[in-house]
């Protein structure tokens, strides 16, 4: 997606604006503080004032590869190395992981009427900050439409590959091989996501911001009985579970849903760009064949679109299935230089 114009500009018609400064708890709302944080988590103070939580997991050599993170919906930073065997994956390869909260989710401030293109403005002061040269960008599921704005306006000499993770397709490519629960949940958050924010307001995020996880936990087991058995299974150990705890702890940490409601807004409605418009090669898509949540249809619809893109299909394979071949993904885009 970088155009001429921005190929040899490091943060192009940005640069002056992106003095973000390393912040501290004090300078997060006492209401977003009720349960600790994790000791991970570190926050950026952006230009204009908001926070910008992230986190970095994974190797600590001097010579890791920065891969950063572009998480699901609804989802978090943490998921760039949620178990333990994420870790280890991300030694063995050498790959630093660098996990963002979007705005409204975990630390990170909300920012009411933004877009997927200008949210680019937010990462490419956290790539000023940590000094980065060179990295990739991996998203899953619900961060498709920023990496493709990533790919889209990061200079080309820097961003060495961009991923996507059995991804959303954008709107305009449609829901065919999505489940009918999928299908209708879509278009409700299309027409009427205020439906969804009065719900999870009232009833999910009270329970998820009590002081004990045992409503989050009970929460979680039964809104896995409505997947496919395979999801079901590949979802239903307690570490798994624990882990999924901590994620709706940060997604709704501010003691509402709006951030993820504006990230199902943004989703469900043209992301500010056509496919066409994004010109970096080679972007990376895998999917599982069994998946209804971000079906197989939307990959082949954005690899028929985009420039040179490599997709690669999985037999008997799901949404919460694919996250088995991490490691072979994550060993393509290494070979991307």
């Amino acid at each position: 997606m970088p155009s001429l114009s921005t190929i040899n500009t490091p943060f192009p018609n940005r640069t002056p604006e992106c003095h973000s400064v390393a912040a501290t708890l004090e300078s997060v709302p006492r209401e977003y503080l009720r349960y600790p944080v994790p000791d991970d988590c570190r926050v950026l103070k952006l230009p204009d004032g908001r926070n910008l939580a992230y986190a970095e997991y994974g190797s600590k050599a001097p010579d890791a590869h920065p891969f950063i993170f572009l998480h699901g919906i609804p989802d978090t930073r943490l998921d760039a190395c949620l178990l333990p065997s994420d870790q280890a994956i991300a030694r063995k390869l050498n790959i630093r992981w660098i996990g963002i909260d979007r705005p409204g989710i975990g630390l990170s401030t909300f920012h009411p009427n933004r877009t997927v293109l200008g949210w680019v403005d937010d990462l490419k002061c956290l790539i000023h900050h940590l000094k980065l040269s060179r990295y990739r960008i991996f998203s899953v599921s619900g961060g498709t439409g920023y990496a493709l704005a990533c790919a889209k306006l990061l200079p080309r000499d820097q961003l060495r590959s961009v991923g996507i993770g059995f991804g959303v397709g954008p709107w305009e490519a449609g829901l065919d091989g999505a489940s009918l629960l999928n299908r209708i949940g879509l278009r409700v958050w299309e027409k009427h996501p205020w439906v969804f924010a009065k719900i999870f307001d009232r009833y999910v995020v009270p329970k998820v911001q009590m002081e004990s996880p045992e409503k989050t936990e009970d929460m979680i087991r039964k809104q896995i009985k409505y997947l496919p058995q395979i999801d079901m299974k590949a979802l239903g150990s307690e570490e798994v579970i624990q882990g999924l705890v901590k994620i709706d702890r940060e997604v709704f940490r501010q003691g509402s849903s709006k951030g993820y409601v504006e990230d199902n807004k943004l989703a469900t409605k043209h992301w500010g760009f056509d496919l066409d418009e994004v010109k970096y090669p080679g972007i990376r898509l895998w999917y599982g064949k069994q998946d209804v949540n971000t079906p197989p249809e939307m990959g082949r619809y954005m690899a028929a679109r985009l420039s040179n893109a490599v997709l690669k299909e999985y037999e008997g394979k799901s949404h919460y299935t694919m996250w088995d071949h991490i490691e072979e993904m994550l060993g393509d885009m290494l070979q991307d230089e």
